[in-house]
């Protein structure tokens, strides 16, 4: 939209920058509440002042040992980065070379550019988020295609930047887990891309670069330590501040296994073997022992490679159709190996159920349920109760080193109170009457969890996933005014995919005027550079890890509404 450029390329101060955020807001939401104020922004633009919580700050084992910082903006901060990196995404688009975190752009495009090569070179870029600073962000926004003055660009950089202190050195540096961090990435390295390119180009060789991924590939090897081409590559790395990490640089031969950002590109791009054989794997379990069997046997192996990543419990389903999805994906819709699972997948009938006679209050769906000492034996582990320190009763069970929850209905509550009367706080213990209990699966708002029952769920019929969601007062309505025949083609045409569901119209707000002549370019400000910490980067899971956050707190959402419905708690305090 030229006018929406014309606009951004016209923010002069912090108060016009609150004004196109809140259109951009207004535009996505269709609501004129809860908009952005100038105070807010001030506050969070300067990340050396004390916010209360301005990030969350955890820790994910990497696949080497070591461990990952992921930084996540708390909702407010997170709410601003969001719309601004829309904003900025309207006037930015990354550099031929950037595969990763660019629309319309994915890892088959980047493993496209590299199949059929005699020789692929993998590098990776150590601390790639934390080696640009607020300074270079603040500098790379004055120039084009953003072109803000400095003091916006300086208010937009610190909005977008974390503090950091790191052996004695204090500096702002982009996180890892902001939304705006890969865009703004992707623009501090147009410069590295470009000469890189350049360099690539002169020798017959290849490039391109996913995030801290990048790759080199050519028919020819230019790629000996002391050959010009690695040595004016490695010079222009550091020249641009960044530094590559030796343990991750691979040089992959033709004959040998050559992959890029995870697939194979020796002939065409695949996926690796394994992914195929853990689908067929899960796939054959589920049509042979059930959607039990398949569902335990799934939930082991997902617990020991994502458990430390992924919160709350898995839904088998919905991995088995994102395994699908990106199957097609990379091999196309109409490869064979894709089209037959995903004919097993539908044939099997995922079991999504709807709730008839059983929770219809709490609007909870029962997917599976084991017995205590089915669960026990499945998991290889062992159920214990537990009375916390305000007097509430939850059951715990380890999962591998990590200790896990169940929530405990209120049925079983009684029994477990009334046969231990007066348990001691912070005590794990078991009851003669729990073996009696079963454990289910539950399904809410599309979160899976573990509940405790006294007596074994009923559940009811079960609903293919192409009919969830259907237009069911759409249908009854032309019904009423067509007929059922009506009503039924109307029905096969969206099961089929030829008619589109229609999507309520957006009012789209009006284009806010900017005031005031845009300021004098003053010296930037001196701000620490060339900070260095731990590589937090490896392989693909930086976009696994930034999905993550949103799926973290919309878990952490839904699971207090969970135990509230549960419990049924009428003065609104959580369990």
């Amino acid at each position: 939209m030229k006018d929406l450029r014309t606009l951004i390329g016209k923010i002069n101060n912090l108060s016009d920058l609150t004004k196109v955020l809140n259109y951009f807001k207004q535009r996505e939401t269709n609501c004129e509440e809860n908009l952005f104020t100038i105070d807010v922004l001030e506050s969070y633009a300067d990340p050396g002042k004390k916010v209360a919580r301005r990030y969350k700050t955890f820790y994910i084992p990497k696949k080497n040992g070591k461990l990952r910082e992921i930084s996540a903006p708390n909702r407010n901060l997170k709410d601003i980065l969001y719309y601004l990196n829309m904003m900025l995404g309207e006037v930015y688009q990354a550099g031929p070379s950037a595969m990763g975190f660019v629309k319309g752009r994915s890892i088959v495009d980047n493993a496209n550019l590299h199949v059929g090569q005699n020789y692929v070179l993998n590098l990776d870029l150590s601390d790639f988020f934390t080696s640009v600073s607020q300074s270079r962000v603040c500098k790379r926004l004055q120039l084009a295609p953003f072109c803000f003055n400095e003091n916006v660009a300086k208010a937009i950089s610190g909005l977008c930047c974390k503090k950091l202190v790191k052996d004695g050195k204090k500096g702002c540096v982009l996180p890892q887990g902001a939304p705006t961090s890969p865009l703004l990435t992707n623009a501090v390295c147009d410069f590295l891309d470009k000469k890189l390119r350049q360099l690539s180009s002169r020798n017959g060789v290849k490039y391109s670069r996913y995030a801290d991924d990048m790759t080199f590939s050519s028919m020819h090897n230019v790629y000996q330590e002391d050959n010009t081409f690695m040595k004016n590559l490695f010079s222009i790395i550091k020249e641009e501040r960044f530094t590559v990490n030796p343990d991750k640089t691979r040089l992959q031969k033709k004959g040998e296994r050559q992959e890029v950002t995870g697939l194979t590109v020796n002939d065409k791009v695949n996926t690796v073997h394994k992914y195929t054989r853990d689908l067929r794997n899960i796939l054959y379990i589920w049509e042979k022992y059930g959607h039990k069997d398949a569902y335990t046997s799934f939930y082991k192996h997902y617990k020991a490679t994502k458990g430390h990543i992924k919160k709350g419990e898995p839904v088998l389903e919905n991995v088995i159709i994102g395994k699908l999805d990106f199957l097609k994906m990379v091999k196309g819709e109409n490869d064979g190996v894709y089209t037959k699972f995903r004919s097993r997948f539908e044939a099997l009938n995922p079991n999504i159920y709807e709730p008839k006679n059983t929770n219809t209050k709490s609007k909870v769906n029962y997917i599976e349920s084991y017995s205590i000492v089915e669960f026990e034996k499945a998991f290889k582990t062992k159920i214990k109760f537990i009375m916390n320190d305000e007097g509430k009763l939850s059951a715990v069970y380890k999962n591998g080193k990590k200790e896990s929850s169940i929530y405990v209905s209120s049925a079983v509550k009684d029994v477990v109170l009334t046969e231990k009367a007066k348990p001691r706080k912070d005590y794990r213990f078991t009851v003669s009457s729990m073996e009696n209990f079963f454990i289910a699966l539950c399904r809410s708002n599309n979160v899976n969890y573990w509940m405790m029952l006294a007596n074994e769920p009923a559940r009811e019929r079960q609903i293919h996933p192409k009919y969830n969601n259907l237009p069911i007062d759409q249908l009854l309505k032309e019904w009423e005014e067509k007929g059922i025949e009506a009503a039924a083609d109307t029905l096969s045409s969206i099961l089929d995919g030829d008619l589109v569901l229609p999507i309520n119209q957006k009012n789209e707000p009006t284009l806010p005027k900017l005031g005031g002549k845009k300021s004098k370019k003053k010296s930037a400000n001196k701000v620490f550079e060339d900070l260095m910490i731990e590589d937090y980067m490896d392989d693909m899971s930086l976009q696994a890890s930034l999905i993550d956050f949103e799926d973290e707190e919309t878990i952490e959402s839904n699971t207090k509404a969970i135990i509230k419905l549960l419990n049924r708690d009428k003065d609104g305090k959580e369990e």
